[in-house]
């Protein structure tokens, strides 16, 4: 057991690499431009605070996206079940339509949750103090985690300040040449 050993994992840890996780709630309730303008110091930092804002909206967006097709759904639910159960004067064709639309809706009401679910999970991973955090490991001499580093959006970001359109064609391009050049 690793509770019960004499030796901890944290003592292993050399003590320069241990950092206060405590942070100030004021340091980082700052809008977007205000951590470009604070901690917006080179081309990584912008495009990390620029990535992680961009995270942060589709999440928000994702919710309420979410959030709108649930109480449509649930309406329509409420309404098929009860038609459902009070459905003993139709004809079994009329039944089954009714126990369909009831199943369908579900599966809607179900999606329109799930995707509630994954958008509070990318604003919450995509957090201020998150970007703060990390923020402060890359200006102490730590790299960019390689999860982050390597995703297209924050390619995107380093090497043309957007993410639109034309930087995605452009970016398949670059691939696409990429590998041409791998394979040769």
């Amino acid at each position: 057991m690793l509770c019960s050993s004499m030796h901890s994992i944290a003592a292993s840890v050399p003590v320069f690499m241990v950092m206060d996780t405590s942070i100030d709630r004021e340091t980082y309730r700052l809008s977007k431009d205000q951590f470009l303008e604070k901690y917006g110091r080179d081309d990584s930092s912008k495009a990390l605070i620029n990535y992680f804002f961009r995270k942060r909206t589709a999440g928000q967006g994702m919710a309420a996206g979410g959030g709108f097709i649930s109480i449509l759904a649930a309406l329509g639910f409420a309404a098929a079940t009860h038609v459902v159960n009070n459905s003993s004067g139709y004809d079994l064709n009329e039944q089954v339509q009714n126990a369909v639309w009831a199943f369908f809706t579900g599966i809607v009401l179900a999606g329109g949750i799930t995707l509630i679910s994954i958008g509070i999970v990318s604003w919450g991973r995509h957090s201020r103090k998150r970007l703060l955090l990390l923020l402060d490991n890359y200006f102490a001499g730590s790299p960019i985690p390689k999860g982050i580093a390597k995703k297209k959006v924050f390619r995107a970001f380093v090497q043309y300040g957007a993410w639109n359109d034309e930087t995605r064609k452009d970016m398949r391009s670059a691939d696409r040449d990429r590998k041409r050049r791998s394979r040769n």
